[in-house]
């Protein structure tokens, strides 16, 4: 078991016994380094050499939608440092300058090694819990800031490095050869595997924040390691008789067997339908609830919107030496209810699009929050020479029929509506908080609603829901606030349109 403490005399012991290792002690009284983040661990079965993390890289120029503007000193520093920062969360990669830094301002306890006396970066090894103290005193906005500030000057400091390729084999390398002097502990059979796997993550994760390269997935029939095929959380939908609105939960756009997520809603809407018509009764308006919806397939976000819009232009996508190719509306649509969409700051992606498409066509309204601001699309691809693995690549960008990117801009509802009791907007995270996130459009001209939004909230607030209807709509536990006022608001959005 490693040792959280280690006292000055057995430093000195570890320093004579390392001959190969250029190190030295380094002590003082407090740290605030990164947290980390930590790669799936590979089984002594799972192969990743070398030439897979070259073709990695291959791939990545070939495919990636900044592919050409990649900077390879710093993406191979990267995957030095993820390679060296995913083995233990006290280990860490720098250069010279940034630890000079440091130093300067006070780190933990701990041991710097360096593979070669004329290298111009560094391992350090601390001797305490690096993260312990990352997040005291801090919201989770802050907390990010934070995060975001030392990466931009670790950044800074790699960018100067002139790291090579050789520099990075000869890392590797030297953390094989050393790893029980460093770590006190035996050298695991899969060291070199997990090694190249967390260096190709660090690799593509230098690029942008949703590339990435992950184990196959044999048990769902889609190879891809999305999290969004889960099947724990399905598509519903509902009637609620005293607003007369069909309601739709919608928690992402996925694939799952021989159904995907426009067949669920269309076979939900028509049972809704046949129910409603059977009571003889008639809904007034239909609602998807996209909040917290990450996204998921393209193709069913677009088809999704191709279920509620007649004619137009859905969207737009830009890839690498490639013009615009546009998609448009050509199918039946299954319904010409009213539309209002519920959105909130984790509504992202393919969920942006549907947003953010049939609000542009005047197809929609949108109530909740500004969404998250990922306005990338990316693509699934197999390893060549190794099927157990499948890469993720941003691959391009998406645009709304307006021509603006979603990009960190976000969608603007057209009503504000807050998730909490007190109607406040806390601080949240969104795609800007990301570390090396695509940079957003300067969008030329304010949002402007298609609607009075004046009239709508003038009528929203002089009207409150029910307390039948406060304890009927939960989410954990509690009121769904941003549900009950949106409901209120869409009937108010219904007065001013048949006025």
């Amino acid at each position: 078991m490693r040792s959280t403490y280690l006292h000055k005399l057995f430093i000195i012991l570890i320093i004579i016994n390392c001959k190969d290792s250029n190190l030295r002690d380094l002590s003082s009284k407090d740290n605030s380094l990164p947290v980390k983040e930590k790669l799936e661990i590979l089984s002594e079965k799972d192969s990743f050499t070398l030439n897979d993390f070259k073709n990695v890289i291959q791939l990545a120029k070939k495919f990636h939608l900044d592919g050409e503007k990649i900077n390879d000193s710093v993406a191979l520093a990267d995957a030095a440092s993820s390679a060296i920062e995913n083995l233990d969360k006290n280990l860490y990669f720098y250069s010279e300058e940034y630890l000079k830094n440091l130093e300067e301002t006070n780190i933990s306890e701990g041991i710097i090694y360096k593979t070669n006396p004329n290298d111009s970066f560094v391992l350090l090894k601390l001797n305490t819990d690096s993260n312990s103290q990352n997040a005291l005193g801090r919201s989770p906005k802050e907390h990010a800031q934070n995060i975001l500030k030392q990466k931009q000057e670790i950044f800074n400091s790699l960018v100067k490095l002139k790291f090579t390729e050789d520099d990075f084999e000869r890392v590797i390398s030297y953390i094989s050869q050393n790893y029980q002097n460093i770590f006190k502990e035996e050298k695991p059979l899969a060291l070199m595997n997990y090694l190249y796997y967390a260096a190709a993550n660090g690799y593509l994760r230098s690029l942008d924040p949703y590339s990435i390269i992950t184990k196959v997935n044999l048990d769902d029939n889609n190879p891809s390691p999305n999290t969004l095929d889960m099947k724990s959380e399905e598509i519903s939908g509902r009637y609620l008789p005293d607003d007369k609105f069909i309601y739709f939960r919608i928690p992402s756009f996925r694939k799952i067997g021989d159904e995907n997520s426009v067949q669920s809603i269309q076979k939900i809407f028509n049972k809704i339908q046949h129910d409603v018509s059977t009571r003889k009764d008639s809904a007034k308006g239909l609602i998807l609830d996209l909040r917290d919806n990450p996204g998921g397939y393209l193709d069913q976000a677009i088809d999704t919107v191709d279920l509620f819009l007649e004619q137009g232009e859905i969207i737009s996508t830009k890839m690498r030496n490639r013009s615009n190719e546009s998609f448009y509306a050509n199918k039946s649509i299954i319904t010409k209810l009213p539309i209002a969409i519920l959105v909130n700051t984790n509504t992202a992606s393919g969920a942006e699009i549907v947003a953010g498409s049939l609000q542009e066509n005047k197809k929609a309204i949108i109530f909740g929050e500004r969404t998250f601001g990922n306005g990338s699309i990316q693509k699934f691809m197999m390893l060549p020479d190794n099927s157990s693995f499948v890469l993720k690549v941003t691959l391009s960008r998406y645009y709304l029929p307006s021509g603006i990117s979603t990009q960190v801009n976000g969608i603007i509802p057209d009503i504000l509506i807050s998730s909490e009791e007190d109607e406040s907007f806390p601080q949240r995270l969104r795609e800007e908080d990301k570390w090396k996130h695509l940079p957003s459009f300067k969008i030329d001209k304010e949002f402007n609603s298609n609607y009075d939004i004046d009239k709508i909230v003038e009528i929203m607030h002089s009207k409150s829901k029910s307390n039948f209807e406060m304890n009927e709509f939960k989410k954990h536990g509690q009121p769904d606030y941003a549900l009950i006022r949106s409901l209120n608001a869409f009937n108010a959005f219904l007065e001013v349109q048949q006025n």
